[in-house]
């Protein structure tokens, strides 16, 4: 090839790569992928808080639930017995039972 050749394929290269970038980005400005009736029911969030919510939320009283489920764990010095129907050793306690409690059933009929 001729260096005119050369030349003419480089400049003709750099134009192209500079035209497809202006379009790549001519494109992406006038493209939008947030739908329209999605960006009108976008608003921006107002930067004043409500501090004395905030105060009031922080010293509110700490409740702890009353049913708390305690999982023993057997020390290594203890072997487990094998699965048996309860065995006379094992009693349950209110605060250990793990029987749902019956969920009322709704009436049949729609009746007002």
């Amino acid at each position: 090839m001729k260096r005119n050749d050369i030349t003419f394929l480089l400049v003709s290269s750099v134009i192209v790569t500079i035209a497809w970038i202006v379009f790549s980005v001519i494109h992406a400005t006038n493209t939008s992928t947030i739908p329209e009736n999605l960006s009108t029911a976008i608003e921006p969030i107002a930067p004043a808080f409500d501090t004395n919510t905030i105060t009031t939320l922080q010293g509110r009283q700490k409740i702890a639930p009353v049913y708390n489920f305690v999982q023993a764990t057997p020390t290594p010095a203890q072997t487990p017995a094998p699965i048996s129907i309860l065995s006379p050793s094992v009693s349950l306690s209110p605060s250990q039972t793990t029987s749902p409690s019956p969920t009322p059933t709704p009436p049949k009929g729609g009746g007002l």
